[in-house]
């Protein structure tokens, strides 16, 4: 098994004819969670979408456990999504309580009800949201509906989970209480995460690798 989970090699990625990324090269190491920071436009949230093979690039190679990743088979590609989760700057959480929002992904994946009932109760716990489980996800606050969002992520013991501003509207206590939550989840599950901010302090206080974005550019 490859030691890093992502490598890019002279990657591009252009809209409407204008480069707006290029990443000579970068790795992302197996358990390791690298900060994107950069202001709003400086291609942080292109490079999320290109590492979540959202995007194809324009030429160079990106590889993902050690596998060369072909965009031009979309079954392959769903199959290597299946891998990664994401928590996003809105929850994006559907008209149903927390508990089935947080068990959609295992649903759809067709589990056992006994072992996804098992996952949604821990992760509902791990994230201290067990008693808002059959509440509304309209009823949520920013930061609950934000737990909720990685209890969701969480439970599909992905791979990678990528955060994209995941504190971006959230008042300063809700942002800094939920910044050592998603910390010290990260911290025991050992999964690797690629966070993106413009929020440096964001970036110092969650640890690991930072890179600096500008212009579409990683320094």
């Amino acid at each position: 098994m490859s030691e890093n989970v992502f490598e890019l090699h002279d990657v591009e990625v252009s809209y409407g004819g204008r480069s707006v990324l290029h990443v000579p090269y970068l790795a992302v190491s197996r358990g390791e969670v690298l900060t994107l920071l950069g202001e709003n436009g400086s291609g942080k949230t292109t490079l999320l979408r290109l590492l979540g093979l959202l995007v194809r690039p324009l030429r160079g190679r990106v590889i993902f456990g050690g596998e060369e990743v072909d965009f031009g088979s979309s079954r392959r590609l769903l199959e290597l999504r299946r891998r990664m989760a994401g928590v996003m700057q809105e929850a994006l959480l559907c008209r149903m309580n927390v508990r089935r929002n947080v068990s959609l992904g295992l649903r759809f994946r067709g589990l056992p009800k006994a072992e996804t009932e098992g996952r949604v109760t821990a992760w509902l716990e791990r994230l201290s949201i067990a008693h808002l489980g059959e509440r509304p996800a309209s009823n949520l606050s920013g930061g609950e509906a934000q737990r909720t969002s990685l209890a969701r992520a969480m439970v599909l013991k992905p791979e990678v989970l990528f955060l994209d501003e995941p504190f971006a509207v959230l008042d300063a206590p809700t942002r800094q209480s939920l910044l050592q939550e998603f910390k010290d989840v990260l911290a025991d599950s050992g999964v690797t995460a690629v966070f993106a901010t413009h929020d440096r302090g964001e970036a110092i206080g969650l640890g690991g690798r930072v890179a600096v974005l500008v212009r579409g550019g990683v320094a």
